[in-house]
């Protein structure tokens, strides 16, 4: 049972300055508390369980600067004190010191919870001054029967007699009882005594949590969700998955969506500054894009906008729609004298985008995934190795013919166009340059053109609801398929036509659609990476020879 009371004279401290080694895929670029589950980061989750009243002190290390800028981003008017803990890994480090690093702000009662530990019901504002010194728990035989993964030596388990703590075990003695990393405590000074213990570094609070007497155990049972290790975080992520945002996750971005708000992150400073400066650009156009109310190194807040994407919408009415509202962007094209004074500028900036870009990404992919291309029979065809498909590619006629230059959107797929009741639409998710940092302003409308047509040929819904199949087979035989809707073959037949009814090429989009699942299939996951990589093969051999 959880209470609720009105005195909130305590504080809540959240250590999140670990690497999260358990979880490292994730936690490669982000810190642990940054993961999305549902539609915002976990450490949101924990925050909303307490009182806006109450102080919370954030523990920063790894990534910690990434945490205070979310943080501070999603709760502007809330009271937080971020305590650096300058050792955060190797020698020396672990959670009793990082704890010790907040010691002097930790001079009343206050409730501890781990940067892992997520609890379902509306709040846990069990203030230490009324229900004195407690713990959390939940009962391990119960826990073990709805979550095969659960492994009981990642845990410190309890024991107990009339709901008191009789003893706090170490991680892996089995007893009736999981200790779930949340605690109140209200003798501080004690627990603050206890842990000028050198082996309370490795111990974290549970070291101090020995020394209290008459500790309360308080039962989550339905309640305590983990995410310590892969297997339990990725049944957590689908517990909270809202089918509403239909965002597919990748290693160094994420986008959260808090009540009114979105919130774009990215480990990469210079790609949310140069998002914002690019939307100035849009001033003539400025409401087809999101307005932005805040900016910080690392991410950038803007209003969210009611509707619903493309993607689950799309008609051919709505589709001419959109391509008529677009011309007002790439109608305006760079006037002939730019183009004749910086025509090796913008040459350059398509060989870069394009041809250097790709190699680089394929490369990456292959390191990720420690792949070997060979040749191979996908779908029937026999495909040579992708090395020797860029080789055939005409670089020439991509990156200096038909060049159509102009004002671009520059990520432009059905997840990042919105129509709302009125049927009015938002262009989402613009990108931040194209080609070079400093090229802010210009982008190639046939790359907007192949975004829109990798997302027809590869339906998000398809993608999110793995309705796609990759099979691999003796001989080196590769079979690929993707559930495709009626409605996107019919807007397929219509995006083709109006390519060429308005004088661009059909040939040069294909292609360039075809280096857009390469370059983008190492910046997903397994098996959706490998189904890019090969598609990218098979649809770029397909297309290097074809007529249009």
């Amino acid at each position: 049972m959880l209470y609720k009371m009105k005195n909130k004279n305590y504080k809540v401290v959240i250590p999140s300055a670990g690497i999260g080694s358990r979880v490292g895929p994730y936690t490669k670029f982000l810190n642990k508390s940054l993961i999305t589950v549902g539609n915002k980061p976990v450490i949101s989750h924990i925050i909303d369980k307490f009182d806006p009243s109450i102080e919370i002190i954030i523990l920063l290390g790894y990534k910690g600067d990434h945490i205070r800028q979310v943080v501070t981003a999603i709760y502007p008017d809330r009271k937080f004190n971020f305590v650096i803990v300058d050792r955060f890994e190797g020698e020396g480090s672990g959670l009793g010191y990082s704890l010790q690093c907040a010691k002097n702000e930790l001079q009343s009662p206050f409730i501890f919870i781990s940067n892992d530990t997520l609890i379902s019901d509306k709040n846990i504002d069990l203030d230490p001054n009324i229900f004195g010194n407690w713990l959390g728990y939940v009962n391990r035989l119960d826990y073990e029967k709805s979550n095969n993964n659960f492994n009981i030596s990642e845990y410190r388990t309890i024991e107990k007699e009339d709901a008191i703590v009789t003893k706090i075990n170490p991680k892996g003695i089995k007893t009736d009882n999981i200790y779930i990393g949340l605690c109140g405590v209200l003798d501080y000074k004690k627990f603050w005594k206890t842990m000028d213990d050198g082996l309370s570094i490795d111990a974290g609070e549970s070291f101090g949590l020995k020394s209290l007497n008459d500790i309360k155990a308080i039962s989550f049972e339905t309640s305590w969700m983990d995410i310590g290790n892969l297997e339990l975080l990725e049944q957590t992520k689908n517990k909270f998955l809202d089918p509403e945002y239909n965002i597919l996750e990748k290693e160094n971005e994420a986008i959260w969506f808090i009540k009114d708000r979105v919130i774009k992150f990215s480990t990469d400073e210079s790609f949310i500054a140069g998002r914002c400066k690019r939307i100035q650009n849009f001033e003539e156009n400025k409401n087809l894009f999101p307005t932005i109310t805040h900016q910080d190194k690392n991410l950038y807040v803007y209003t969210k906008e009611d509707g619903k994407v493309l993607s689950d919408i799309l008609t051919i009415p709505r589709f001419k729609k959109l391509f008529r509202t677009m011309n007002n962007i790439w109608d305006k094209k760079v006037d002939l004298i730019t183009w004749s004074k910086n025509i090796e500028f913008f040459e350059d900036i398509l060989i870069n985008f394009y041809k250097i870009k790709t190699y680089q990404r394929i490369e990456d992919f292959f390191s990720r995934f420690e792949f070997v291309d060979d040749s191979n029979i996908i779908n029937g065809i026999l495909i040579p190795p992708v090395e020797k498909l860029l080789e055939q590619v005409d670089w020439d006629f991509l990156c200096r013919h038909k060049i159509s230059f102009g004002h671009y959107h520059g990520d432009f797929h059905n997840e990042n166009i919105l129509f709302n009741d009125k049927d009015e639409l938002k262009l989402l998710d613009w990108r931040q340059n194209f080609g070079r940092s400093d090229n802010l302003e210009f982008g190639d409308i046939y790359y907007d053109f192949a975004k829109f047509y990798h997302g027809l040929l590869v339906p998000h819904y398809s993608i999110k609801h793995s309705l796609f199949k990759i099979e691999s087979h003796s001989n080196d035989e590769i079979f690929i398929d993707i559930f495709i809707p009626y409605r996107f073959v019919e807007i397929e037949e219509e995006f083709l036509n109006w390519i060429e009814k308005n004088g661009y090429s059909i040939k040069k989009t294909k292609i360039l659609t075809a280096l857009i699942y390469l370059n983008i299939a190492g910046l997903h996951e397994y098996p959706y990476s490998l189904f890019l990589f090969y598609l990218g093969k098979y649809l770029l051999n397909k297309w290097l020879w074809a007529n249009t």
